[in-house]
């Protein structure tokens, strides 16, 4: 049997990529060097806050939220684990977006 990899979204675009064609995805398509590939990924690892479990993307930590803490009681409200998909033209245009308008409106971002 043979093992199928869990496609990758691009930061940039959010489409679906195979681990393996992501890198090149994003180099050739967003014009973006390896080294900032390498960085924008090591900033996207996701730091679960109530139990330090770490993530490659977003759609990992949501699984996890949605199953490992959606009905914890005691830790206030119930949070809402959507994902906001965006897409961006550039490197540029997904930078000015998250210095911009990312704001952390729960305790438990």
């Amino acid at each position: 049997m043979t093992d199928v990899k869990p496609k990758v979204l691009c930061t940039f675009c959010g489409k679906a990529y195979h681990p393996n064609s992501l890198l090149a995805h994003q180099r050739n398509v967003h014009e973006t060097s390896f080294s900032d590939v390498v960085t924008l990924s090591a900033k996207n690892v996701v730091e679960c806050p109530q139990c330090s479990e770490k993530f490659g993307n977003h759609i990992e930590f949501v699984e996890h939220c949605s199953y490992v803490h959606g009905d914890e009681e005691g830790n206030g409200p119930n949070q809402d684990y959507t994902i906001i998909e965006q897409h961006f033209e550039n490197k540029a245009m997904f930078e000015v977006s998250t210095i911009s308008t990312h704001a952390c409106t729960t305790t438990h971002c």
